[in-house]
């Protein structure tokens, strides 16, 4: 009724009483909203259908003056300061002034407002002066203990408790503050980046419903989308609700209106007993409540939520609490963004159709179909499917926003970059980071990572040590705070999905819990690559603690942790590329009958380039026995057997893998892998060229790849078919490079262009 352009076409099921108009629709909106036609219509309705009773001709002065919400709004305000002083005078003061010599509309108003509105306690927040924001006196509240709010002026006195509002003022309420304190995000005040896109699919899903809100009458459950966040513990959920909060305080997408954030959370520090939990919808009223007085007022947020906790809210809805936060901010052109982070911890419980977090969003939802002021909310949390599947059940839409678990090196150097402008840091730690070979290498092996790059960027600037003193504390935090616990199978499994950027789902099982549960428990992350696939990513810095074997470990940490007796950057180029050949084969070999569909070439060398033939050649299982060696002689031309150490190894008698480093200007491969076969059964040499160590030239030819080739394809078994694959590695240009599709078949390419991803 109050979107209604002509009030005249208002049906009157819809308007039977303006009493039930009053408590149903003015209530959430306030008088400030309605509009001159609406006013009239109020004044114009009969005594029996709780109106004022006036006629058309009575109105007709008023409607002509454009008298609307505002200007009734002010009378009320006036008659219960009169009302509360006891002065009567004041009321026929004020209805003369506007009513004029009309005596019988002066009564009429008089007494509708005093008897139908005030006495009945139709209006429960007292109106303000649009002039001049009244607030409640802190004195005149008293020793009053609250133990139970069950009107909207209770839950304004609450608020006016514990922010001691004791003056006639605007509230400026600090969000930031309320941000940092509720939100447990990446911080220090670090630069974040990284997250445009993510915000982009807020604020669109956001002006969808808001264009939809203001152009229809109506809105169905199916105009009413909630978008979610689910990644992993430490990638940046709780800076990007605070910055799409932050955002939308300081420009609103809707002009010249006010959008306030909340900043709700399920953990740090705001947790219920599990009773209280229960009450889903007062939960989150009173976090909500939490969260404003938190922006009002530097008190510790654990101290006010204890206050709070166990007060009793009885009949307190959503339109209560955004009414009175709207009624102490004195804007009437306001919204609201409504941050719920670690939603996931409100119930995990997707099977109970009425679990709290269920409730939760349900009640969100069908408050946005109302037209009252508008809310927008975002949910975020570590357990996707228990989001989602709630969201599902809550009869709305739910709109995955994904979120990069890994901050790319260029990103990064964005946050470097603004740490070496800082003036914060006068010891120039940062100035000089893009030529410091140590502090580069050592933020590599975070892959990354937003937590443990903040660990280590706060060790390193705020405290008196090295840069290698900064990486072993941060690992130690790391360490504590993931505890990665699963069966070594269920290890190994993960381990070669990470290797290979193998697409998974993340209600894919692994042993008996999905890879949405290993995700909120964060001993997997995981990246949307297109609708509805992912890839399991992990920074190193966490990888090693899921290898149980001390021999497989002890390489891992050789290749991606600096150890004390190894100087930086002392491993042979060639060792590196083996031992790195060796644990993906390894990792795969022990987990591929429990991977759906065979491996293919794609899988062995994720990002690299190569024609579609090439990617899509398909492996027979690798041996489960895979082995690191070097040979006593070069490995050329036809090739009989492998004089390895104090083995000999026959060609045709080999049962086991074998990654095995090549004699010095053999004509082959640097590195070749023997063991392996195609699905059609030929024999697989696998030449890796490294291209690494050669220092004298930066950069490399396309067509000496393709000599280096024509040399691997002279390699031949007696008595087998083999297929020779070249596989050049290197971090240095190569020019003329083709496109990957007009490579020749069995050559891959690994240089600058995809060398990092790599």
């Amino acid at each position: 009724m109050t979107q209604s352009k002509d009030f005249s076409h208002v049906s009157e099921s819809t308007c039977s009483t303006v009493v039930n108009w009053v408590k149903n629709i003015l209530m959430p909106k306030l008088f400030g909203l309605w509009n001159k036609d609406q006013t009239k219509d109020a004044l114009c309705r009969s005594k029996l259908k709780g109106g004022a009773g006036l006629s058309n001709d009575q109105t007709k002065p008023l409607y002509d003056e454009d008298f609307d919400g505002k200007s009734l709004s002010k009378i009320v305000f006036e008659f219960e300061k009169a009302q509360q002083s006891g002065n009567e005078q004041t009321l026929n003061d004020i209805t003369e002034e506007v009513f004029k010599n009309d005596k019988d509309a002066r009564d009429k108003v008089k007494n509708w407002i005093k008897n139908e509105l005030i006495e009945k306690n139709k209006i429960e927040v007292p109106l303000f002066d649009s002039e001049e924001q009244t607030i409640i006196p802190l004195t005149s509240l008293g020793t009053k203990i609250f133990t139970v709010i069950n009107s909207q002026r209770d839950l304004l006195q609450l608020i006016q408790a514990h922010i001691g509002v004791t003056t006639n003022r605007t509230l400026k309420p600090d969000v930031l503050n309320a941000s940092k304190t509720l939100l447990s995000s990446f911080g220090y005040n670090f630069e974040f980046v990284d997250r445009e896109n993510s915000v982009q699919v807020i604020l669109k899903e956001f002006e969808t419903y808001a264009n939809f809100y203001e152009q229809n009458e109506n809105l169905d459950k199916q105009n009413i989308v909630l978008p979610f966040i689910a990644a992993a513990p430490g990638v940046g959920k709780s800076k990007l609700l605070k910055e799409v909060g932050l955002k939308l305080f300081k420009e609103h997408f809707r002009k010249d209106t006010l959008c306030f954030p909340f900043f709700v959370s399920y953990g740090n520090g705001t947790k219920f007993d599990p009773e209280n939990e229960k009450k889903s919808v007062e939960s989150l009223l009173k976090r909500m409540i939490l969260s404003f007085i938190c922006s009002c007022t530097y008190e510790n947020h654990v101290m006010i939520f204890q206050k709070i906790k166990d007060i009793i809210f009885d009949h307190i809805t959503i339109a209560d609490v955004l009414n009175c936060i709207t009624y102490l901010l004195g804007n009437q052109k306001i919204d609201f963004f409504l941050a719920i982070d670690e939603a996931h911890e409100a119930d995990t419980n997707i099977n109970d159709k009425s679990n709290p977090l269920r409730m939760i969003m349900s009640a969100i939802g069908q408050y946005m179909q109302l037209k009252q002021l508008k809310l927008y909310p975002v949910f975020a949390g570590t357990y996707h499917t228990v989001i989602e599947e709630n969201l599902k059940g809550s009869t709305y839409s739910p709109q995955f926003v994904p979120i990069n678990a890994l901050l790319s090196y260029n990103n990064l150097a964005k946050i470097f970059d603004h740490l070496a402008g800082n003036e914060k840091y006068k010891d120039d730690k940062m100035k000089s980071w893009r030529t410091n070979a140590e502090f580069r290498h050592y933020v590599r092996l975070f892959a990354g990572f937003p937590r443990g790059i903040e660990y280590f960027l706060y060790n390193y600037l705020t405290r008196d040590c090295t840069i290698r003193e900064a990486w072993e504390s941060a690992r130690a935090e790391l360490g504590r705070k993931y505890k990665i616990a699963m069966p070594m199978k269920d290890a190994l499994l993960i381990l070669a999905l990470i290797f290979t950027r193998r697409e998974v789902n993340k209600s894919m099982l692994v042993g008996s819990v999905s890879l949405s549960y290993l995700e909120d428990k964060g001993y997997i992350m995981i990246n949307e690559e297109k609708d509805g696939c992912f890839r399991i990513v992990y920074p190193p810095i966490l990888m090693s603690s899921m290898i149980y074997d001390s021999y497989w470990r002890g390489i891992f940490e050789e290749l991606f942790f600096v150890m004390p007796s190894i100087k930086l950057y002392g491993l042979n180029w060639e060792d590196v590329v083996q031992k790195y050949l060796f644990l993906k084969l390894t990792f795969i070999s022990q987990s591929q009958d429990r991977i759906e569909g065979s491996f293919i070439f794609k899988d062995l060398f994720p990002f690299a380039k190569m024609n579609h033939n090439t990617s899509n050649l398909s492996l027979k299982p690798i041996p489960k026995n895979v082995y690191l060696d070097q040979s006593r002689k070069q490995i050329q031309d036809e090739i009989s057997s492998l004089e390895l150490g104090s083995l000999s190894l026959k060609m045709n008698s080999i049962a086991d893998c074998y990654i095995v480093k090549n004699a010095t200007a053999a004509q082959a491969g640097d590195i070749i892998i023997f063991g392996l076969q195609l699905g059609n059964e030929d024999l697989l040499l696998i030449h890796v060229q490294c291209k690494w160590s050669d220092s004298a030239k930066t950069s490399e030819s396309y067509e000496s790849l393709m000599n280096e080739q024509e040399k691997n394809g002279k390699c031949l078994v007696l008595d087998k078919k083999v297929r020779n694959i070249t596989v050049i590695i290197t971090g240095k240009p190569i020019s003329n490079l083709p496109d990957d599709n007009d490579l020749p078949d069995d050559m891959i390419i690994i240089c600058k262009d995809n060398f990092s991803e790599y």
